[in-house]
């Protein structure tokens, strides 16, 4: 027996050592009188997952509010987008979150990511009900606390949070780090610190702000778009009383002090730091229309849209090749990616409406 503490959605408690080594247990959940409560029986598999640096989690497809109900636009030719963009900038491996309802191609579509080992996939064979922000918010709070435990003992950083619309990046002279490297979703949040004068085990995590991009033209990469607006994203949840406030940013958690997990923040000791990333050393790009922008074939035309920020243009090539080499997008051996051929596969990732339900 050992006493337990309640931080936000996590029960914690000292684990005996002799036991560190099974794979199966069962936990009771007594009171002081020694009345069991609750019973537990959970199981692991060892050597299921590596040791990591940087982990990212990757939320099941979903179906967004903005006023009227509708799906996130091509959400297939996203995620793989963002799979792919995340690894060649340091993401070592995604926890990949579906539920009951979730589309049965998804996984072939994800076949090459945990064939390969780089994603693990978790199933929930339930989905909270509701399509509204609420219940699209609550899915994705029980899947980055689900994440946060299963990344413990196995990585240092993780991205809990981020939307597949949704690209951090650093800026091309951020202050803060005196040469951004390829994998700076690896290298950042330590370099960070140690610039800051920090130490890791006193920081729980590092904040970024976002901006909304206008949305690429059709069956482009996301990270063709080149227009954005000019100030931080705007939240939609206060319009009626502050039409100009700020949304919160998302966050690079320090897996091994975090006890609770939320959408835009982390509950860990008081005593520990947050580090707020300057827009002038990173932020995401969140390619997403907002209220005020009209879906048109002409990015430039967004009204909203009118910073002319093409940081991430340059990943466009990298990028194409790098899923033409994952999918095998049906070129022969030796024939040349074009981002043509790419996007034109993207499409039908864009257009594809499956059967069936796992």
């Amino acid at each position: 027996r050992s006493p337990i503490k309640i931080h936000g959605r996590a029960i914690i408690c000292e684990w005996p050592a002799n036991e560190m080594d099974q794979t199966t247990f069962e936990v009771h959940i007594e009171d002081f009188l020694g009345n069991v409560h609750s019973k537990v029986l959970a199981s692991r598999k060892p050597g299921l997952l590596q040791q990591y640096h940087t982990v990212a989690c990757v939320r099941d497809i979903y179906v967004q509010n903005d006023g009227v109900t509708e799906d996130l636009s091509d959400p297939f030719k996203k995620l793989v987008e963002w799979l792919e963009w995340h690894t060649l900038h340091g993401i070592e491996h995604f926890f990949v979150y579906t539920f009951k309802g979730t589309p049965i191609v998804l996984q072939e579509i994800l076949s090459p990511y945990l064939k390969s080992g780089l994603a693990s996939r978790i199933h929930f064979d339930f989905h909270p009900s509701g399509s509204d922000i609420k219940s699209s918010d609550a899915r994705l709070v029980h899947t980055a606390n689900d994440c946060l435990y299963r990344a413990k003992n196995h990585a240092v950083w993780v991205l809990p949070t981020l939307n597949t619309d949704e690209y951090f990046h650093l800026t091309s002279k951020p202050s803060l780090l005196t040469r951004p490297s390829v994998d700076f979703l690896k290298t950042t949040w330590d370099a960070t610190i140690q610039r800051l004068g920090m130490q890791r085990d006193k920081v729980q995590s590092i904040i970024f702000q976002r901006y909304r991009f206008a949305q690429a033209s059709a069956n482009q990469l996301d990270i063709s778009s080149t227009w954005r607006e000019a100030s931080h994203q705007l939240s939609v949840h206060d319009e009626e009383q502050d039409p100009n406030h700020v949304a919160p940013g998302k966050y690079a958690c320090n897996v091994g002090v975090a006890w609770s997990l939320h959408i835009h923040h982390v509950e860990a000791a008081t005593c520990l730091g947050k580090i707020w990333l300057s827009s002038n050393d990173g932020f995401i790009n969140h390619y997403r229309m907002g209220q005020n922008m009209t879906s048109t074939n002409d990015s430039k035309k967004d009204k909203d849209a009118t910073i002319y920020d093409d940081i991430l243009l340059q990943d466009v090539p990298r990028l194409t090749r790098a899923l033409h080499q994952r999918f095998d997008v049906g070129h022969q051996p030796g024939t040349p990616t074009t981002a043509t051929s790419v996007s034109r596969w993207l499409s039908t990732l864009s257009h594809l409406h499956p059967k069936g339900a796992m």
